[in-house]
């Protein structure tokens, strides 16, 4: 199988890499093709994870949120209700005749229900979440 040669903006080579990995990364925007055997890397690897590392050091040095945050965040799932009107629009949908299969209508209904539950667990998790960070700051 033919290898691509790989090569930084210094000249640096490093190892060769597969055509489909090669095309990866020119897809990501990581490498773009000098010729049709080699790609040139955008960013050496040393230099990726040195950028990642800073990223990661700004990600976690965020500060806690605000009362009025939390309290922002808690009305937005309050007022979010979307998921319980697209569920019962889809309920008003299953057909209530005695000639739609039973079987497939229940499976309907299940589904439906299933989805809301899962949302309103969500919604408990985040408020759970929500109350922790809230006492955290007081």
């Amino acid at each position: 199988m033919p290898q691509i040669t790989v090569t930084d903006e210094q000249g640096n080579f490093y190892f060769p890499t597969y055509p489909r990995r090669a095309r990866g990364l020119v897809k990501k925007g990581r490498a773009r093709f000098i010729s049709a055997n080699t790609i040139c890397l955008n960013c050496p690897p040393q230099n990726q994870e040195e950028q990642q590392m800073t990223e990661n050091t700004n990600t976690n040095s965020r500060t806690a949120p605000t009362a009025a945050e939390i309290f922002a965040e808690l009305q937005q799932i309050r007022q979010d209700t979307q998921h319980l009107s697209l569920a019962l629009e889809k309920l008003e949908k299953v057909p209530a005749d005695n000639n739609a299969d039973e079987k497939i209508c229940q499976a309907k209904i299940d589904a439906i229900e299933e989805v809301v539950v899962q949302r309103e667990e969500t919604n408990r998790s985040l408020i759970t979440l929500y109350e922790k960070l809230y006492d955290a700051i007081r």
